[in-house]
């Protein structure tokens, strides 16, 4: 499904006016008498309308408290302008893991029309984001696409992700990082005056350096110095780690990537939404606006310096013009890299092909013990299939049988020991072209994609994740009310 910007059309009174003079009178009665009864229905909708308001970065969270037994809607979102082999691989990769069809944004967009310069190549992804989701969630949208606040919305980059664990495994290590992030929260509130005004319910992808770090070129502060600590291992690149910032391979990722963003629509609308409303500040200002990542980057280094504010009732000296409005944004990171694993920062040997990660067969561990050992990892950290994995049916059948996970190729981190949703390759672009042939599913994509798309059950769910809350089952965009 395409959501691209309309392209100008001729006014409506040019084609009243080129209409024979018989006509033209009766023609424009007509329109001005439609005009005034189409104002009069959006003063209604405006007035009766409790869901389409602009959000004044007080609204309260989309996240339920309480017990949950819900079904909500799962939109995969990929802004894109153009096509592209790389763009296929991501998308036939999703829908042979039983991901819902991607619904494409920006489309044609030419990104200098937003930046108007000859960088901002991303900034796109911000203003069609947000038209997608205020589409959507609109109470005049149609039924098939229209999106709840707690509806959940995944944003993938287009020309560089690869999908290769099922959709299901995906959801539920997103609501497995928002638990451990708000009992991080919880652990961190003293405070017995009020309750906490944080919670997380957005994740974003993390990396190993703060990007952009220049506030006078880039526009943007993100404060990188006072993100919260990652909470992996301390010892994750050995004594060396986090020891020298500018040695970015011993950085635990701590910091924003712009490749991911999963959250709940309401949620996510709020924070593209501030983010957009500075984006066009600084361009209507002619400054020279470069990356989307910070714009993001800010937000949530804002959102710290507010959490500081809230625990402790102070801040530094220097951030105090920032704490006269709410600056919780319920966003955080992926910080073991579960959902998506960055391929930027992770050489060891690039001459020898040695890197953090490999694509391995989880169940033949000499092996796996032997890519640790190269590494300088002992004992080794990846021990076999991860438990959230093997409960879940691999989609691979050969000769009638199902595949085991542990017989699959997959991409492994043996620093962070983990088995990724998806690999971003924003550094190392070529292995996009010359790794094809390495994930489980190279030569059986037409396959999985022609057995993902034979119609559904209609009630049969993409994915049920249970977790101590409750249960949510999540369907695709187009199968509710259909």
């Amino acid at each position: 499904m395409l959501y691209p910007n309309p392209k100008p059309r001729p006014s409506l009174l040019s084609v009243l006016l080129s209409s024979p003079k018989v006509y033209k009178t009766v023609t424009i009665v007509t329109a001005v008498f439609l005009s005034f009864y189409l104002i009069s229905s959006f003063w209604a909708l405006e007035a009766n309308g409790p869901y389409w308001q602009q959000y004044n970065g007080d609204a309260k969270t989309s996240e339920s408290e309480g017990p949950i037994d819900a079904d909500r809607r799962f939109a995969l979102i990929v802004p894109c302008t153009k096509p592209s082999p790389n763009m296929c691989k991501n998308i036939f990769s999703a829908l042979a893991l039983g991901f819902p069809s991607p619904i494409i944004i920006n489309w044609g967009v030419n990104y200098q029309d937003i930046s108007h310069w000859h960088f901002g190549k991303a900034l796109p992804k911000i203003i069609g984001f947000v038209d997608y989701l205020d589409s959507v969630m609109h109470p005049n949208a149609t039924a098939s696409e229209k999106l709840e606040e707690d509806d959940i919305v995944l944003m993938v980059d287009a020309f560089d992700v690869w999908f290769q664990l099922p959709a299901q495994v995906l959801l539920s290590r997103y609501h497995d990082i928002n638990r451990r992030a708000n009992e991080r929260l919880r652990k961190q509130w003293k405070r017995t005056d009020k309750p906490m005004p944080m919670k997380q319910t957005i994740v974003a992808a993390a990396e190993k350096k703060c990007y952009p770090d220049d506030p006078e070129l880039y526009g943007v502060n993100l404060k990188c110095n006072i993100w919260p600590e990652s909470p992996v291992r301390a010892d994750l690149y050995g004594p060396e780690t986090d020891q020298n910032y500018t040695f970015y391979h011993h950085n635990r990722p701590r910091w924003v990537n712009g490749g991911m963003y999963i959250g709940p629509a309401g949620d996510m609308r709020r924070m593209f939404r501030r983010t957009r409303q500075r984006l066009e500040a600084m361009v209507s200002e002619a400054f020279p606006v470069r990356s989307e990542q910070g714009m993001i980057g800010q937000i949530i280094g804002e959102q710290e310096v507010w959490r500081q504010l809230q625990r402790n009732g102070r801040v530094k000296d220097e951030l105090e013009d920032l704490v006269g409005e709410n600056l919780e944004f319920h966003v955080g990171l992926d910080y073991g890299q579960e959902i998506s694993a960055q391929t930027s920062r992770t050489d060891i040997s690039e001459e020898n092909d040695i890197f953090d990660a490999d694509f391995v067969n989880l169940g033949d561990q000499e092996d796996l013990d032997l890519h640790s050992e190269v590494r300088g990892i002992s004992p080794g950290r990846v021990n076999g299939v991860p438990e959230d994995l093997k409960s879940v049916q691999s989609p691979l059948v050969e000769h009638g049988k199902t595949v085991g996970w542990g017989e699959m190729s997959l991409y492994t981190d043996f620093f962070l020991s983990s088995v990724p949703v998806m690999i971003h390759f924003h550094k190392f672009k070529d292995r996009r072209r010359l790794w094809w042939d390495r994930p489980w599913y190279h030569g059986h994509l037409r396959g999985l994609v022609r057995s993902a798309l034979l119609p559904r059950e209609s009630d049969e769910p993409l994915a049920t994740v249970q977790f101590e809350q409750g249960r949510i089952s999540l369907r695709q965009v187009s199968k509710r009310g259909s």
